[in-house]
């Protein structure tokens, strides 16, 4: 059980969806090894959201990266230099054509208790069907839905909710346009995944930024610059379609809405 310090610092649990068309992700994949190369980071290695912000406290503090420490092949990188990185990538996903970005976000202080497979099965539910809808405007189109690995145990889980959905045809929406098999990848082995993160991280400033504006100044700044432009959105509504609240709650929502 996470305890009242975590809770504090991650006030919110956010997940992802990164929309990439086929024939546009090799492109994309390309530019961000492009990127990653022009800013002399290592390639066999993975730059994560949370990176940033560790980083951010060792340096702050005037700490030693040790090495054996996780983030010691960063010790050399300024962490303003990471961000900058990161921002740059998101500014690429939003020039890539047709991307697009779906999020779910819940309060983990009054949800944390929830049984854990009700949670995510909430939280995937929701992606599932935004990215159906998606893909019935050309009945031709088919998603291939690829998860962040996390553990054996919740891998399990989440292909078990997963397939669970595709077979009930959750609130009679027939699954059609999605793949039947979810693919886990590391997210080390993975662009798509790491940029899902990337987006990730920012929504997740998005909001902890309603309370503590002058700590997530930056990551504002990339939701309003890179994000929200690329958000789902029906009718110029992003709230409850590229931003979804689980559980639905439709007075959150609405701050939600006046933040955006």
């Amino acid at each position: 059980e996470p305890n009242d310090g975590f809770l504090n610092s991650h006030p919110y649990y956010v997940r992802t969806s990164l929309l990439v068309p086929a024939e546009r992700y090799r492109e994309l994949s390309d530019k961000y090894l492009k990127l990653k190369e022009a800013y002399k980071l290592p390639k066999g290695k993975e730059i994560k959201w949370s990176y940033l912000w560790r980083l951010r406290v060792i340096q702050k503090n005037n700490s030693k990266l040790n090495e054996g420490h996780e983030l010691y092949f960063l010790r050399d990188y300024d962490y303003h230099y990471l961000i900058d990185f990161v921002e740059r990538s998101l500014e690429m996903i939003k020039r890539t054509p047709d991307t697009m970005v779906i999020s779910s976000v819940s309060e983990n202080i009054p949800n944390w208790k929830m049984e854990k497979k009700r949670f995510y099965e909430m939280h995937i539910e929701n992606h599932m069907q935004r990215v159906q809808f998606e893909m019935e405007d050309n009945n031709h189109d088919m998603a291939v839905m690829f998860f962040d690995s996390v553990s054996s145990r919740i891998d399990k889980l989440i292909r078990k909710i997963y397939s669970d959905l595709i077979e009930a045809n959750s609130f009679e929406i027939k699954f059609s346009h999605i793949k039947d098999s979810l693919n886990i990848e590391y997210s080390h082995q993975s662009i798509g995944v790491q940029l899902a993160d990337f987006s990730s991280g920012v929504v997740n400033s998005f909001f902890k930024a309603q309370d503590d504006p002058d700590n997530y100044e930056r990551g504002l700044e990339m939701f309003h610059n890179s994000i929200k432009p690329i958000l789902r959105s029906v009718n110029n509504n992003i709230c409850g379609y590229g931003i979804i609240d689980i559980p639905t709650d439709y007075n959150w929502r609405r701050e939600i809405k006046d933040c955006l």
